[in-house]
């Protein structure tokens, strides 16, 4: 591919012979053709000479928050016999808007290069990385020949989690949710319960060899369905009660809780304003799936006032689940906090968690034990939720005092 250098080159050459032809300058002609003549030769040496160089991209970690280290290594080996030429390494990121340019210097039979640089994690959404081209060019860049060794790829930035250790008073705990939801592969499945004589078909992994040494019989260990954790984050992304900050500070909120949540294995659910139910769901993947959600998400003008309390009052009429046991937490601004009511009340297990501004009051209805307040853009959401009373503390402290 003729280069922005070569066709300038070109066009000179091709001026200079007209001004020959015009003026009757036979220089003119010589000159021309010396123009025409080093792009052609440029031509031949981008495309003489074979070479097996093969370059890779590695991109780690392979799922990141905002503000969280992104680091891609390209690393290129020459697996051919002969050396490799000069070459350049480059590639785009979001939308061609940023690129990384890296020289190659030639690489002997066997030889090694590596190279590294930082994505930006400054924003939240889908960005794609763009295919990770080798160029080959003439030593006066006026021809190069062009060869992709990565294809371009999507990369999403989740948005930021705060550490959130505990979930205490929190969702409740299942025993049914272990036998109908996922499970993670080698789980042991419960506590030790209770030992029961050998039945055909029991699995005899669980023989308990001390017990029959004394009773001479194959005793079974029984082990006791495990509680499991259900936690439903419900979000508020109506345009009407958040700012720029406010609104990524609700998002960065809620994928703490999820990822606190879904640690070892608990079933969590993500529930918005738009609307939109995950429904109840485990594991990596399924996390992940709700972590692009929030990472693609956006200020929604369409749904009106009083759309969080109509969603909290559906989930009464629909799910029982949802009100009265789910124990939800919910994430507003103050704009949104009177609508927090069909959550928080008779649910010791839901918890609201609104984010104020320094203008921002909140309204008198709302201070209640199950309501934390986070201003907006302080990164104090950690914090705040740790210090917050839950209804296990609050019964240890009545029994302290009695």
């Amino acid at each position: 591919m003729i280069t922005r250098r070569g066709l300038a080159v070109v066009a000179a050459s091709l001026a200079l012979a007209l001004g020959g032809r015009l003026l009757g300058l036979g220089e003119f002609y010589g000159l021309a053709g010396g123009g025409l003549g080093l792009v052609a030769a440029a031509f031949i040496a981008t495309r003489s000479g074979s070479y097996d160089l093969v370059v890779t991209r590695d991109i780690t970690p392979t799922r990141v928050h905002v503000g969280s280290p992104w680091r891609v290594a390209i690393v290129a080996t020459n697996r051919g016999t002969r050396r490799t030429p000069l070459l350049n390494v480059s590639t785009t990121f979001s939308s061609a808007q940023r690129y990384a340019r890296f020289a190659l210097a030639p690489l002997d039979r066997g030889g090694r290069a590596e190279a590294a640089f930082r994505l930006p994690t400054d924003r939240r959404g889908v960005f794609t990385l763009g295919a990770l081209i080798v160029e080959r060019s003439d030593i006066f860049g006026l021809v190069s020949r062009k060869t992709e060794a990565a294809p371009a790829a999507k990369l999403t930035v989740f948005p930021r989690v705060d550490d959130v250790t505990s979930l205490e008073g929190v969702g409740v705990a299942d025993p049914i949710a272990e036998a109908t939801g996922p499970r993670r592969v080698g789980a042991t499945g419960g506590d030790f319960f209770a030992l029961t004589e050998y039945e055909q078909g029991d699995d005899l992994r669980r023989v308990h060899w001390p017990s029959v040494a004394r009773t001479g019989r194959l005793m079974i260990r029984q082990e006791e369905t495990p509680w499991r954790g259900r936690t439903t984050v419900v979000v508020d992304l109506r345009d009407e009660v958040h700012d720029a900050d406010s609104f990524e500070d609700v998002l960065s909120a809620a994928a703490s809780v999820l990822l606190a949540g879904g640690s070892r294995n608990g079933l969590v659910r993500l529930v918005t304003t738009g609307p939109f139910d995950s429904g109840f769901g485990a594991g990596r993947v399924f996390l992940d799936h709700l972590l692009e959600i929030l990472a693609l998400a956006n200020p929604q003008d369409d749904i009106g006032k009083g759309g969080l309390a109509a969603l909290g009052r559906a989930g009464r009429r629909t799910s029982a689940a949802l009100a009265a046991r789910e124990g939800p937490c919910v994430l507003t601004t103050a704009r949104g906090a009177r609508e927090l009511g069909p959550f928080l009340s008779g649910d010791p297990h839901a918890i609201g968690v609104v984010f104020t501004s320094g203008s921002d009051k909140m309204p008198a209805a709302s201070r209640r034990r199950q309501l934390i307040t986070v201003p907006v853009d302080s990164r104090g959401f950690a914090a705040a939720w740790g210090a917050r009373r839950t209804p296990g503390r609050a019964r240890k402290r009545s029994a302290v005092a009695k």
